[in-house]
């Protein structure tokens, strides 16, 4: 927790004093061999900068907010010419005058740049995120901006652009800044009744008002943490998606073609997959983490090995225990059974005979060939019927934080009447949600096994530009959660005329909490210099 508050203008001032550099300077384009190069510099002393490396002191630099763009030639021993950019303080990223030297990319030309601005008083290279705490100490961005912008400079899919855009973009100051003045309202309406406690009639509606008021904003909160629980972390960790089955039935086929590579190999051997690989990828703008593990099956007891067979043994077995443990961490199970396996000799339209024959062979497959707690799946549940007034109704446990879907692989080796058996396959599919029929030779069903996936995706997190904001910020969630235990701290108070000093207090209390999200939202107050270098000490060097 923060150890005090401090008033903003002051602690400003001290922080600029500290600065070991009046002016910084930092590579902001990539390292490496490329077409220009750009190196920003902001402080006071950018003219100057500017001035000495040009060798030019009748150079002008524009006085009025207005970008200026200058060729001009550098001193010769570094190179022919550069665009000069020019940025005065209030309109600068950082508040500062700012300057960026774009050049020719090379890392000759840019370590001979660095060489003349490390030769100059008061000039220094970036920490970093440096320009992006500059930023925040000038009133340019808040504590909420600035993380949103971490998040967008992390981003790798669609879905983690949207949401970081929408809290750079201040929708997430917002709806804080609404719920602050829902507490301050409150607080105001409680020292009202301690003036005019008299007015009895008065003295009811109001109490009943702001209990409403503080109870709608308790269940709001509550909501919201328990919704960026989930999604935030999701997104921006990603969901992970295991692959599961009996050895040799097809998991690391299936997670090549996901994975769009090699990185499993593939072999007719059973047990080849041994430890649990990851990879990640983006699935429909989704951050998504695939995992193949070791095929799961069991060993019989007393059986004779030689030393090089119980040492295949026991590593084997350690798979089968990795495995086990990675599907309880797992958002979406891909539980693959093997069609050849499978009885297809009767075919029947009978619905509900239909949905009890593959309730029977998917459970049993799960408690007799991989030898798991069928509950551990879905909560109890299995199959997921498409019709919703189906007699039989085999998902009665929904659970948001864990999806299912049966794969039965090998369609392919069903040789008899295969075009049949193919149009049986497509009626099963349309009675279930979850139970999909695919050939990983030909890639069969694989299109449709990916468009399941990215349905559950999006019911689980929804679409990142709609809705309320949410983060995974865990100085904010904490921040939130103080706030909301004094909310309900109060909701548990009772409302005599005694108590109204101390119930004013627990909602200033809640308010303030709230402030410091922003560090200086409206508040004009900040956090310590340690939560602050907690927030910054991702970015990289300029930035």
């Amino acid at each position: 927790m923060l150890r005090h508050i401090i008033n903003f203008k002051w602690h400003l001032n001290k922080i600029k004093l500290n600065h070991t550099f009046s002016t910084i300077y930092a590579l902001s384009s990539g390292w490496g061999k490329c077409g220009v190069s750009i190196i920003r510099v902001s402080g006071p002393n950018s003219s100057e900068i500017i001035i000495s490396l040009t060798k030019n002191p009748n150079l002008p630099i524009p006085k009025k907010a207005k970008l200026s763009k200058i060729f001009c030639p550098i001193s010769s021993e570094l190179l022919d010419t550069c665009l000069i950019l020019w940025f005065p303080g209030p309109k600068s990223f950082t508040g500062e005058d700012c300057c960026e030297f774009h050049i020719h990319g090379s890392s000759a030309v840019q370590k001979a740049v660095f060489k003349s601005l490390e030769s100059m008083e008061g000039v220094g290279i970036a920490q970093p995120g440096e320009f992006i705490k500059r930023a925040f100490y000038n009133g340019k961005m808040d504590l909420i901006e600035v993380e949103g912008l971490a998040d967008l400079i992390k981003s790798e899919t669609e879905q983690q652009r949207r949401a970081a855009l929408r809290i750079v973009g201040g929708e997430l100051k917002s709806l804080y800044h609404c719920w602050r003045n829902i507490l301050i309202k409150n607080q105001a309406d409680i020292e009202m009744l301690i003036d005019f406690s008299e007015e009895h009639h008065i003295e009811i509606l109001v109490e009943k008002k702001i209990l409403t008021e503080i109870n709608n904003l308790h269940v709001a909160i509550n909501s919201f943490l328990k919704n960026s629980m989930f999604r935030g972390e999701r997104l921006a960790n990603g969901f992970r998606i295991t692959l599961v089955g009996s050895p040799n039935v097809g998991k690391s086929t299936l997670f090549n073609i996901l994975c769009q590579s090699n990185g499993a190999i593939v072999s007719p051997i059973p047990g080849t997959t041994r430890d649990v690989l990851n990879v990640s990828k983006d699935l429909g703008g989704y951050p998504v983490i695939y995992a193949d593990t070791a095929g799961i099956r069991k060993f019989l007891g007393g059986e004779k090995r030689t030393i090089d067979e119980s040492t295949i043994h026991l590593i084997e077995e350690e798979g089968i225990i990795r495995a086990k443990d990675t599907i309880s961490q797992s958002d979406i199970l891909l539980v693959m059974l093997e069609a050849p396996k499978i009885s297809f000799s009767k075919k029947s339209r009978d619905t509900l005979s239909i949905i009890k024959y593959w309730q029977d062979t998917v459970e049993k497959y799960v408690r007799n060939e991989l030898t798991l707690d069928y509950s551990l799946f879905h909560k109890g549940g299995s199959l997921k019927v498409k019709n919703a007034n189906t007699e039989i109704n085999l998902d009665k446990h929904t659970n948001i934080e864990k999806r299912i879907l049966f794969i039965v692989n090998k369609c392919d080796l069903l040789v008899n009447h295969v075009n049949e058996i193919y149009e049986d396959f497509d009626y099963v599919s349309n009675i279930f949600e979850n139970l999909i029929f695919t050939s990983c030779k030909n890639k069969k069903g694989v299109q449709r096994l990916i468009k399941y996936m990215i349905d559950i995706l999006v019911e689980m997190c929804g679409d990142s530009s709609k809705g309320d904001p949410f983060v995974h910020s865990q100085r904010q969630r904490n921040s939130l959660a103080v706030c909301d235990k004094y909310l309900k701290n109060f909701l548990e108070t009772e409302f005599i005329e005694h108590n109204y000093v101390y119930l004013a207090r627990t909602l200033q209390r809640a308010s303030r909490n709230l402030s410091l999200l922003a560090g200086d939202a409206q508040g004009g107050v900040i956090t310590t210099e340690d939560v602050l270098d907690i927030v910054f000490k991702d970015f990289c060097v300029g930035k």
